[in-house]
């Protein structure tokens, strides 16, 4: 009797169970049905999720108050570019609307010391979203920037489903697709680099091209994805092409036997190439200049090292990030929603041809992934990174559409259910978990582990699948994202709080006393001492002395390479001239922020304190100088670069204020010239000076205190130092005299790790009275390598005489350097020298769109030294006629004048500019006609087809 009952019961609750599925699936089917009838339909609800998922997306940043822009690349880089690209929008259209001129603005002082404008904002401009910032300004940015990830996401969404429209995937599942896409891993890329987001949008456009030319269709959006990829990036087009290459060859190996015959291969390739070199064609105009700056820097041809394998951490990263998010390079993420994972293990049994090319595409991304190498090829043969992972993401959303419908078509099979458990089981017992990865790692477990039970128990029914699957997605967005946000970005403050962009960049930092300066966009500003971001002084509007941007000018860095500045330790960057009284000078200096007082760190040259700024309980101090070098002048003297080479770095930042420095060859070709004088002006105005090295100081200055046991941490054995803790310190006994600048001046320096390895980064902070410098010497074990080992480091100016230097090893390790000495330099002398290279200076002197023009008397044939860097794009004319322009002071421009009164005036236009908008116009009538020609025949040729 007990047993009927309890069998009854059983089968009640069954009953009960499935009723309730049923009923579920009855309520539910009609959003399925909804989605399915149209792509209007689906594109509602599509609106609608997004809104919902970029709320899960962002959330952690509007809890914490954060914004989008990361505190480095973020506000340093994207934030002031898009303030630029806004004033190079807003100078364009003034002028063609305004002024009727119709020219293009191609040269800026605003960025570095100069630089062209279009080369400068060249990933900015590319993108076409990107446009917004036609609407903003300087204090309005903020919100037009971060404006750019929703839209970004949202086109890229778009695009992902038309490209699974096309191929007739079913509409429920590229829904979920089209999430697994936006919100994987790669995604958290906006959290920190908000532009790296936008080969979301192009990856769609890009492979449905390939798909529709192969399929002897129309080669349009293949030739848009190409341009929009060129426009955009040069390296991440690059990537796009290899990708394609390996899509095109899985492609025809999974054609029927049949058709895999040499002639299908070779009128596959050319159907592909045509319309590839068309669309770099078609971008030419931004390609071809932002290509030749690319194989113009000297970055390209460093050595560095390469491992055969990554470390045993990196793998168990990969591996972790299936299901959550890993970091696979220098500013690249990847990762999956669980969802998507269970999807790839379930297409293991689909022989598809369709399955089958979307799973040999993941293998390889996989194989990338996991070889140094490919990770060097991938990234243009310049060091092992992955920033093409946006592929990765876009093969396993659209493996996800195809695989999805087997769930509520053929249900999960048993062994899939305890292959789930064993994987999951397994990962948790292999893969090591730190404190800040493991809940993540076991939530998404958890999120996987569910999903299955869920689709095992309504396999077969369409919307309940196809809701969970959904719902599925919005949980590991949530949780993923949400992680991120506050175990990372809230926690180590790593981004700027939403709204203060403007007021942390100009407001707060000092940049506005400068900017109320009647003739801040005239003279540079400076500082030390405070923390000001590169480019900001893009957002204030005025010469600044800092720059970062992965596009630059070779020849700079080679000038700052050359005085061994150590704020320029990346070949793409520097940041103020370490106050260094001579190189201030050359600069163009007027203005100095800091937060020391007068008698600590402020160069002589600054004597005047005109405004001051208390915020937060620290001031600033702003001063100026009324000694000023003017743009351009006549030269004192000519010295060569061979001759210049022979100095030590403070001799010849002393050589450069006193005299032009030509290249050997310019010079010798002057030399040449009874007319011109190369007399050279004396300049040694240091003296090197005698130290002792000691592990232990008295204390009567202002300097870091040495670690316990530092005669044991620290061994010193000649041309080599040895720490065996972190940040131990290094006093140099030494007299520096009264009214001079004490530099530090380091040659070859090299580190080895505890392990006796070499190429890794290390730090030294060099310290003055009250005063502190670092150097950054990136291994070539870093992306950030720049062939760079010798510096020259400032540790202040004192009309009182000093004694002790501390240097602090923030690693422990091996420290070897081929020289190492110190230098007091006089400064005394600069302001009577700028006094008399003023009074050599041109006259109505004036730098306006894209032309430098002044006007120069002198008493004999010589040469007019200009404070703008040389650059291919400058022409000159002197007195009406055409004229050469030498590279001066390694950097910068000179041009040779006559006796008398002469007119100078240069012309700057965008290296090869010219040619690339011909090449684009060409590219658009090729195209025009090619896209014309394809339609007509394709009609009369069978496809092939993917399925």
């Amino acid at each position: 009797m007990n047993s009927r009952r309890s069998v009854s019961s059983a089968a009640s609750g069954s009953l009960l169970h499935f009723a309730s599925i049923d009923y579920l699936e009855a309520k539910l089917s009609r959003f399925t049905i909804f989605i399915s009838r149209s792509r209007r339909n689906y594109f509602i609800v599509y609106c609608i999720a997004f809104a919902v998922f970029f709320l899960l997306y962002s959330y952690s940043l509007i809890k914490s108050g954060e914004s989008f822009i990361w505190a480095v690349d973020g506000i340093e880089q994207q934030y002031n570019f898009f303030i630029l690209e806004s004033n190079w929008l807003h100078e364009l259209l003034r002028n063609i609307f305004v002024l009727h001129s119709f020219t293009v603005p191609m040269w800026t002082d605003t960025v570095g010391y100069g630089a062209d404008y279009i080369i400068s904002i060249c990933n900015t401009l590319g993108n076409p979203i990107n446009l917004l910032a036609a609407f903003a300004t300087a204090e309005t940015a903020e919100f037009w920037l971060t404006l750019t990830v929703p839209v970004t996401l949202f086109c890229a969404g778009i695009t992902f489903s038309n490209y699974c429209f096309y191929h007739g995937f079913d509409k429920g599942s590229t829904l979920v697709g089209c999430f697994v896409y936006l919100f994987s891993g790669f995604s958290i890329i906006a959290f920190f680099q908000i532009y790296m987001l936008y080969p979301l949008v192009v990856a769609p456009i890009a492979m449905l091209g390939f798909d529709k030319v192969l399929n002897r269709e129309s080669p349009v959006c293949l030739i848009a994805g190409i341009a929009l990829m060129c426009l955009y990036s040069a390296s991440t087009a690059y990537m796009l092409c290899l990708v394609l290459a390996f899509y095109g060859v899985v492609r025809f190996a999974t054609l029927d036997r049949k058709d895999r015959t040499v002639r299908c291969f070779l009128g596959m390739v050319g159907r592909a190439l045509v319309p590839l070199l068309l669309g770099i064609l078609v971008a030419s105009v931004l390609f071809v200049p932002m290509g030749a700056n690319i194989l113009g820097q000297s970055r390209l041809g460093v050595e560095r090292d390469q491992s055969l394998f990554y470390d045993s951490q990196y793998y168990f990263s990969i591996l972790r990030g299936f299901i959550s998010y890993s970091t696979v390079g220098a500013d690249c993420l990847y990762g999956f929603a669980p969802i998507a994972v269970l999807c790839l293990l379930l297409s293991l049994q689909d022989r598809s041809s369709e399955s089958r090319v979307f799973k040999a595409m993941i293998a390889v991304s996989i194989v990338v992934l996991c070889v140094p190498f490919l990770g060097r090829v991938t990234n243009g043969f310049a060091y092992p990174n992955n920033r093409w992972v946006w592929a990765f993401v876009f093969f396993m959303g659209v493996l996800t559409v195809i695989t999805l419908p087997r769930i509520w078509n053929e249900g999960i099979p048993k062994r899939l259910l305890a292959a789930c458990a064993v994987v999951c089981a397994g990962s948790v017992l292999v893969i090591p978990l730190t404190k800040d990865t493991s809940g993540l790692f076991l939530a998404g477990m958890c999120i996987l582990i569910g999903s299955v039970v869920l689709f095992y128990c309504c396999g077969r029914r369409n919307a309940v699948v196809l809701s969970g699957a959904l719902l599925s997605v919005a949980l590991s967005t949530a949780v993923v994202f949400y992680a991120y946000g506050a175990l990372v970005v809230a926690k180590n403050e790593m981004n700027i709080p939403a709204g203060q962009a403007y007021a942390k960049t100009v407001e707060k930092s000092g940049l506005q006393m400068a900017k109320e300066q009647p003739d801040s966009s005239v003279y540079r500003t400076d500082s030390v001492g405070l923390a000001l971001y590169r480019n900001s002084n893009i957002a204030a509007g005025i010469l600044g002395s800092s720059f970062y941007n992965s596009l630059y000018n070779n020849y700079i860095d080679e000038y700052h390479t050359s005085v061994g500045l150590n704020s320029s330790t990346m070949n793409f960057s520097f940041d103020g001239f370490d106050a260094r009284s001579a190189l201030e000078a050359l600069a163009g200096t007027k203005y100095f922020l800091t937060s020391y007082e007068r008698d600590r760190f402020t160069p002589p040259l600054f004597s005047h304190l005109i405004d001051s700024q208390t915020d937060g309980g620290s001031t600033k101090f702003l001063y100026e100088s009324s000694d000023c070098l003017p743009l351009a002048y006549c030269a004192n003297g000519v010295l060569s670069r061979s001759a210049y080479d022979e100095y030590d770095f403070v001799d010849r930042e002393n050589a450069l204020l006193e005299n032009v420095v030509l290249e050997d060859e310019d010079y010798q070709s002057l030399e040449s010239s009874s007319a011109l004088s190369l007399t050279s002006n004396n300049f040694d105005y240091s003296s090197d000076l005698p130290f002792s090295m000691s592990t232990e100081w008295d204390g009567s200055e202002d300097l870091p205190v040495q670690i316990e046991g530092a005669s044991e941490a620290i061994q010193i054995n000649g041309d080599t130092i040895v720490t065996s803790v972190p940040n131990a310190v290094l006093y140099l006994d030494v007299d520096i005299p009264a009214d001079t600048e004490a530099n530090v001046l380091i040659d070859g320096l090299r580190y080895f790790n505890s392990d006796g390895q070499s190429g890794y980064n290390s730090k030294v902070y060099v310290y003055g009275d009250g005063m502190g410098s670092c150097i950054w010497n990136a291994g070539y074990r870093d992306h950030l390598y720049g062939g760079k080992d010798s510096w020259c480091v400032n540790t202040g100016y004192s009309d009182q005489s000093r004694h002790i230097i501390a240097l602090r090893f923030e690693e422990a390790g091996t420290y070897q350097f081929d020289d190492l000495k110190v230098v007091a330099e006089q400064v005394s002398w600069i302001p009577s020298t700028i006094q008399s290279l003023s009074q050599n200076g041109v006259t109505n002197a004036s730098l306006q769109e894209n032309t430098f023009s002044c006007e120069a008397d002198s008493n004999e044939d010589g040469l007019v030294y200009i404070r703008i860097p040389y650059a291919e794009g400058w022409h000159a004319k002197v007195n009406g006629k055409d004229a050469d322009i030498v590279r001066a002071n390694i950097g910068f421009m000179a041009v040779e004048v006559g006796e008398g009164h002469n007119d100078i005036v240069l012309t700057y236009e965008s290296p090869y500019i010219g040619i690339g908008s011909c090449f684009s116009l060409l590219g658009v009538v090729l195209s025009l006609g090619y896209c014309f020609w394809a339609k007509k025949a394709s009609a009369s040729r069978k496809p092939v087809r993917l399925r």
